[in-house]
């Protein structure tokens, strides 16, 4: 397992502790958050290369308010999130 594909699969896990649905889709769009009814749910287009989400997820939990002292992650997810 590559490098990248090892920071995706602790970033999905992250995003499940978050209660952050995610979901993978084909099409025209480069992803992000977006709110159905009181569910937060993360797109991310399947075609895109894993680099590609990974800066995705981080860029938009970037956004939110997320306290990384509770959270149980890497030092490099800590890294790529500050």
């Amino acid at each position: 397992m590559s490098s990248n594909e090892e920071i995706l699969k602790e970033l999905e896990l992250l995003l499940n502790e978050l209660s952050i649905e995610l979901k993978y889709g084909k099409g025209n769009f480069q992803g992000g958050f977006c709110r159905y009814k009181d569910r937060k749910i993360l797109y991310l287009n399947r075609t895109q290369p894993i680099d590609h989400n990974v800066s995705i997820i981080v860029s938009e939990l970037q956004k939110i308010n997320i306290n990384l002292d509770e959270r149980k992650i890497s030092p490099s997810i800590r890294k790529l999130l500050h």
